[in-house]
């Protein structure tokens, strides 16, 4: 039997996940956002040079992964409990209390808005990525700021790194691994937990992006 029988099932790339990527490569890509991630410093030059629809086309390669989709699917299902029962207030207080006509603010009704109309749609790719590299790069900050490395520090300056390259098939093994070796497979839970906190954090510094329209 030929090794092409053994590999893994892959998942296409719908074209609304592919939208979801495209909008969630604008608010990652953008300065303000990318500035978060402590290996911007390594690869500045580099990343300046990356576009947002470069990005796009390799991240969106992590979904080709069952596993990794199947993640992201859970930590969506988890952001569902919060959104279902709030409003755009409970996102509002994340981002210092905004009010109307504070274009953030309205970034933020507006995308509560097309979330809770469509529990599938494209915007729930878009958060779910945003608070995925949210919680990579928080990870990775702490463990540069430990006094000793590991495993665990390594594979998180990893994983950032191939995230802010539009590695997408380095990222789907590596959030599956650190997933599993760290989290105990309840990292889906963390990321999904943090999503009404994270429309707030994506509105405040990219109001204006394709998103939040």
């Amino acid at each position: 039997m030929s090794k092409a029988n053994h590999r893994k099932p892959t998942v296409p790339i719908s074209e609304q996940t592919w939208q979801g990527v495209t909008w969630a490569a604008e608010i990652i890509m953008d300065p303000r956002v990318l500035e978060t991630f402590s290996s911007r410093a390594l690869a500045a030059k580099e990343l300046e040079e990356l576009k947002p629809d470069e990005w796009a086309k390799g991240i969106a390669e992590a979904f080709r992964s069952r596993v990794f989709s199947t993640f992201l699917e859970q930590a969506i299902s988890v952001a569902h409990k919060d959104f279902w029962s709030s409003d755009p207030a409970a996102a509002l207080q994340f981002a210092g209390d905004l009010k109307a006509p504070d274009p953030r603010a309205l970034a933020i009704v507006r995308a509560h808005r097309r979330l809770t109309a469509d529990p599938k749609g494209p915007g729930w790719v878009t958060l779910g990525l945003f608070c995925l590299a949210r919680a990579i790069a928080v990870n990775a900050k702490v463990q540069f700021e430990r006094d000793v490395w590991d495993e665990a520090t390594f594979l998180w300056f990893d994983l950032e790194s191939r995230f802010t390259k539009g590695d997408g098939v380095a990222v789907a093994k590596l959030v599956v691994k650190a997933n599993r070796t760290f989290f105990g497979n309840n990292l889906p839970e963390v990321v999904g937990s943090r999503m009404l906190h994270g429309l707030a954090e994506a509105a405040a510094n990219t109001p204006f992006k394709a998103f939040f329209r």
